[in-house]
């Protein structure tokens, strides 16, 4: 498998954290324990709701990223994940609409409270975000992380609020990894 270096992270006008994750258990982990997680609490969140997207909330052997957010979320339950709440599969529509999540009859903490949506590849990344960008009209925010300084990520069709936003999320991110502290909580 091949583990690339850094992850993407983005940010929407939502405050929801789009974590671009893919590959095994090893590598969605440190993303998730590392990346979103430090983020999240760069950004403010002291406890970060990860909701594992598949297109569906439950497990169907046939979707394959049904069955790796089960055994991702699974990993939760014996203390693999400290300081995040994790649960899956959760598909995109109760992963952030609490009454959504009640219809369906999804009981979680995560569940229609996610700060952080973590997709099984850079695909589904880049079309959550590109759809919450030009369908929505959300701002987003990129950001790589896991290189020794934040680095960050933009479209050629991004505007310049959104470079100037990604420009924020480095510093939050680049403060925080040199004090621990969030500028934006209170």
């Amino acid at each position: 498998m091949k583990t690339p270096a850094c992850s993407a992270v983005l940010l929407d006008e939502r405050h929801c954290l789009l974590v671009v994750c893919a590959g095994d258990e090893l590598f969605y982990t440190r993303r998730l324990e590392g990346d979103a997680g430090l983020l999240a609490r760069a950004y403010g969140v002291a406890i970060p709701k990860v909701a594992v997207l598949s297109a569906i909330e439950t497990v169907n052997p046939a979707i394959q990223s049904s069955a790796d957010a089960a055994e991702i979320a699974a990993l939760t339950m014996q203390g693999r994940f400290k300081g995040l709440q994790v649960d899956g599969p959760l598909a995109m529509d109760n992963a952030i609409s609490a009454e959504a999540a009640k219809i369906k009859g999804i009981d979680s903490p995560v569940a229609g409270h996610a700060d952080v949506l973590a997709v099984p590849t850079i695909e589904c990344g880049n079309m959550v975000v590109k759809a919450l960008t030009f369908i929505a009209g959300a701002e987003s925010a990129g950001i790589i992380m896991g290189a020794q300084v934040p680095v960050m990520l933009t479209s050629r069709a991004d505007s310049p609020l959104a470079r100037r936003i990604s420009c924020v999320l480095a510093v939050l991110v680049a403060h925080y990894n040199q004090t621990g502290k969030s500028l934006l909580a209170s």
